[in-house]
Formats: C-alpha cells, structure tokens, sequence
C-alpha cells in the first residue's frame, strides 16, 4: 500500500480492515473460463441467507448494529464480483461441490445445505474461504489441485465449520470494535500528528494489528478442521481424506510441475540457453537469502499442517497410516471439470496482466506435456507480449522484479526475463517457435509469430 499522504487515517484503517474480512481477488475473466453471470436468484439467496444469520444476532446480547454493516459489505463485494466476472461456472465442477453439500446436509442434522452459497472464484491463488454468512469461495487455484471429491468434501466441511462456528463474523466483529475503541483512535490521532515517518507508523501499526487477528484465527483453524472431520465421517468420506488434503495443503504454496530445465526447455541446437540469464557472479554476492521459514509462517493463519495432522488424529483415535494399501484414494469419485483448469489457471495469471507468473506456469507445465498444441499457444503468445513489453520499456508493467522475499525458482525466473536482452530474446523466441512448429504446422497465428522473430533475426 503507497501512502503519500494519511488523509483520515482512522476511516481510512477502518474500510481497510472490513474490507478484509469479506472481499474477493476480482480477476479479469481468463479465455476458455465461463463467467457464472449475476443471477438474482443467487443474490437473493445470498440475502436470505444472511438475513437468518442477522434474526440470530437479534436474539443476542451484541450490537446489532455492527453485524448489519458488516453484512451489508458482503453483498456489496458481492455484487461487484459478478460485474466483475470474477466467478467461474462449470456445470461438473459445480455437480461435484452440490453432491458434497447434500452429503452433509443428508448425514448431519446442524447442516442444512440449503442454507449455503458456494461461488468458485477465477483467482490463481489457491485458497478457500468462508465469507461468513453461508457463502463460501473456493478459488481456481485451489480446484486445479484437488484429484478426488474427498479431498474436496474435506476443503467444503473445514469452511462450513468456520461458518456454523461463526469465526469470520467474531472476528469482523472483534476488529469493528477495536476500531471503535478509544485507545485506536489515540494512536491514529498521536500518528496523524507526527511532522515525520507517518507512513511507516502507521503500516507498522497495521501490521500489528494483522499479526493479532491472524493468532486468533490460527485457533480457529484448530476447531474448523474438528468439525469437518465429524461432517466427512458422518457423511461416509474416508477420514483419512482429511489427513491426505491437509498435506495437500500442506504443497499448496509449491508448484504442480516439476522445475523448469532451461537448457532443455529453452535451449536449442543453434541457440544454447546462456547460464548468465540466470546467474552470473555478482549474484553470489548481491543475492539475498529471502525471508526465513519462521517470518513466513508468522504470515499464516493456518498453524503448522503437522500439527493439525496430529490433532486430528488424537481426535479420533486415529493410529494408521495414510499410505495404507487399503486406503485407496484413486477409487473414490474423481474430481470432475468440463475445463482445464492448469490451462484457466494460466489464463488467469494473464488476465491480471502478470505476463511472468503465466509464463512461469506455462513452462513448468510444459515439461510434462511437450506436445500439448493449447500450452504452445499459449507460451508463444506470452513470449510475444513480453517482447513488446520489453521493446517499448515497459516490461515492468507486466512482469516483476527478482526480489527478496520471491521463492528461489520464481526468482531465477524473473531474473532470466530482466536481464535477456532484447536481441537476445528475438532469438530464443525464433528458435522456441522453430523447434515446437512441428506441432502447429496448421497454427496461423503460431507460423505467422514464428516469421515474425524470423525476419528479425536476419
């Protein structure tokens, strides 16, 4: 967040903080994605949903007051989410989360799963969350993890159980109030009246504040993951589907595919990959260690995937294995999608215009499956937006920087698109385009692409 100048700090603190307890990453929609168009039957839905919840509050000694607002947020993010096309429709993906919800609502009596919206968000960031209210998102980047409907079902029941345990609203609720509490407003007035350093009081204030929320929902984590072991069993999921998707989890942050080999991937006959693309001496001295596994999970609202592992196995009594031969994952119903969702999860890097993450993705993906004709496409079509991003210095726009705090293979990555030069890049992109054109003879665009960096190697 650049701040130049702090302008009512505390409304501003304020709608950063409600905002985040209930907004979406809204992405532009990718190619062979089907936006779920605004539906007012769902908006409906969603209000009669909320609406139960409020009646509740009603009842209860709170402030009414505060939940109204906060409901009222939602559906607005909401609404603006379907303008934005940010949801994804797909009829089998679709099948699958309401074959799951019937499951719990047939098998648990505290579940009616008539009383829950479950929207698949278009971001490539693996997640699932609970908005509070009966609506929950599972994203893009999560779905194309995820093999069979147990692990599924497992990812479903963890984010009912924040939901029926009503975490997400306790803690807008907790957060509202601290923003309403004269001690907030004595550190927002003591920082708005600093000559000097405003900023990064005021972020490191935020970022306290953050730390705090995340510790208590780190324990929320504990009681969701509980309660979604009781739904699977009762619904007659395997419970070691629960332990299975927490490694699951466990990987989400790590990559699908197997590293990139340039020499291989992006090296040629007649034009070798040059190793000082991606690293040169001064590297060894200017590159930083990044930040360490304990500043990481200090970030994290969830706790240690071992941890949770362990607990729920004490939970239920729970000794064997996961790799036991009589726990055969594959012959449970499969995950169903009528979309590739590795190719959507390119797209949707692309959408957003981050040329690198897509182009990362896509070569990753390209090491398993060197002749698939949509994945060529795809890379051709990147390399050429990334040249002409180049070209007119612009590169910075669409793909980022090496920094510290990346994971070392992205790292290597960005520092191989900053440092090629652009004649040298004209080349790698012709001789790319000449090795796979076997594959595309019948492509327009690919041979006229191929030509293009032809002409300009001459």
């Amino acid at each position: 967040m650049k701040f130049t100048k702090i302008n009512s700090p505390a409304k501003y603190i304020r709608y950063i903080f409600i905002l985040s307890f209930s907004a979406f990453i809204c992405i532009a929609q990718g190619q062979d994605l089907q936006s779920l168009h605004f539906s007012d039957s769902i908006i409906s839905q969603i209000k009669s949903q909320h609406q139960e919840r409020l009646n509740n509050y009603k009842l209860e000694d709170s402030d009414f007051s505060i939940y109204e607002k906060i409901y009222k947020i939602r559906e607005k993010n909401i609404e603006k989410a379907f303008r934005d096309s940010s949801f994804v429709y797909d009829s089998l993906i679709y099948d699958c989360i309401d074959n799951c919800l019937q499951k719990f609502g047939t098998s648990n009596e505290v579940i009616d799963d008539k009383n829950y919206t479950i929207l698949v968000s278009n971001s490539p960031i693996a997640n699932a969350y609970s908005m509070g209210g009966g609506t929950i998102i599972l994203t893009l980047g999560m779905l194309r993890k995820i093999r069979n409907q147990g692990a599924l079902a497992f990812i479903i029941a963890h984010e009912i159980g924040h939901d029926y345990r009503q975490d997400v609203d306790i803690s807008s609720y907790r957060t509202l109030e601290r923003l309403d509490s004269k001690e907030f407003k004595n550190v927002i007035d003591l920082i708005d009246k600093e000559k000097y350093n405003r900023r990064e009081q005021l972020e490191t204030f935020l970022k306290t504040l953050y730390l705090t929320e995340m510790k208590f929902s780190r324990k929320q984590e504990i009681s969701a993951d509980s309660l979604a072991l009781k739904l699977i069993i009762n619904a007659d999921y395997d419970h070691r589907y629960s332990f299975s998707t927490l490694n699951l989890l466990d990987s989400i942050d790590l990559y699908k595919f197997p590293a990139i080999s340039y020499p291989n991937t992006l090296g040629f006959e007649d034009y070798p990959f040059k190793e000082k693309w991606i690293l040169d001496k001064s590297d060894i001295f200017s590159m930083s260690a990044g930040p360490t596994e304990e500043d990481t999970d200090a970030l994290k609202s969830h706790p240690d995937i071992a941890e949770r592992i362990a607990r729920l196995k004490l939970i239920n009594d729970e000794k064997a294995d996961t790799t036991n031969e009589l726990f055969n994952q594959s012959k449970l119903l499969a995950f169903k999608s009528g979309i590739d969702l590795d190719l959507a999860f390119i797209d949707s890097w692309e959408a957003q215009n981050d040329f690198g993450k897509a182009l990362f993705f896509s070569l990753k993906q390209l090491q398993e499956q060197p002749e698939n004709k949509h994945l060529l496409t795809r890379i051709s079509n990147l390399f050429d937006q990334i040249y002409e991003a180049q070209k007119s210095h612009e590169l910075n726009k669409y793909v980022a920087s090496p920094g510290p705090h990346q994971e070392a293979s992205y790292k290597e990555f960005l520092t191989f698109l900053n440092r090629i030069r652009l004649s040298e890049l004209e080349m790698l992109i012709y001789y790319f385009h000449l090795e796979n054109c076997r594959f595309l003879s019948q492509d327009e665009a690919f041979l006229s692409t191929l030509n293009k960096y032809k002409l300009k190697t001459r």
